[in-house]
């Protein structure tokens, strides 16, 4: 389960859909916002949702509203499906790399996870399979979801399931006016353009649409066929992108990290 920096403010995305057609985007909606503290009643957002298009809308939670170990947020419109979502924090999450500290962040397993998974790999002396081993890595790791909420600098990691055409949402957080984009999938960083298993440009909309250039918000459209072929064992498989700008002459990677691909069940 993704966490986010207690008491600290965030700006969560959500989709609408259509109650009508739950295979179809609504937009235009006036949608209310209610936020629920450590399981405590409901009461209204401080601040208003806004649309970004495409049937995507934001919400700006503030750091009092964050300031609980677990945030429930329902989201509501007449017309459209309720959205319900649920936000956990940590003190010591690091949002920021300008925020850490190594004196006193700690992003690291605790003393007691490291034994357990030390002991898991040596093996007692009843023995451990490899299948033991592995699950005991995933419950330390964590198992990878699917989140709603927009992929910024600080929160990089990107999972998707094979074959979905899930827009893949970015906010940098700032101004990007008249840049270009190209958003680049690898197996390995050190493989050729050539060889990208994905890759996407601005200068198509039908591949990177900027939706709000001022407030940095861009989305990557996948295609079915974009990640078909790319888990032919049937297992996930991790691989590396990342987002590279060009504004006024000048190239920036303004993202990078893992995609994480799961298998999908349905396949018809």
């Amino acid at each position: 389960m993704p966490t986010f920096k207690k008491n600290t403010q965030r700006t969560i995305v959500f989709v609408m859909i259509d109650s009508t057609d739950t295979k179809a985007v609504k937009t235009g909606l006036t949608v209310a916002a209610q936020v629920s503290k450590d399981g405590g009643a409901f009461g209204d957002a401080a601040n208003s949702v806004a649309e970004i298009g495409s049937g995507f809308y934001k919400l700006l939670l503030t750091a009092a509203e964050m300031n609980a170990d677990g945030v429930a947020v329902k989201l509501t419109a007449s017309g459209a499906v309720q959205q319900n979502l649920v936000l956990y924090t940590d003190t010591k999450l690091v949002s920021d790399l300008a925020d850490f500290d190594p004196a006193t962040d700690d992003v690291n397993l605790s003393e007691a996870d490291l034994a357990a998974l030390e002991d898991a790999i040596k093996g007692t002396p009843g023995g451990r399979t490899v299948k033991e081993v592995y699950a005991k890595v995933e419950s330390l790791a964590g198992q990878a979801v699917i989140v709603q909420a927009a992929v910024t600098p600080a929160a990089q990691a990107i999972t998707r399931y094979r074959g979905d055409t899930v827009p893949i949402l970015f906010d940098l957080g700032r101004d990007i006016t008249g840049a270009s984009l190209a958003f680049t999938v690898k197996r390995r960083a050190t493989d050729a353009q050539a060889a990208a298993l994905i890759a996407k440009t601005s200068a198509e909309s039908s591949e990177i649409e900027i939706t709000d250039a001022e407030a940095g918000l861009f989305e990557v459209k996948l295609a079915a066929g974009d990640t078909a072929d790319l888990l032919p064992d049937g297992r996930r498989a991790t691989f590396l992108y990342d987002v590279e700008m060009t504004l006024d002459g000048e190239v920036e990677t303004v993202v990078a990290g893992d995609l994480v691909l799961l298998p999908d069940v349905t396949t018809a």
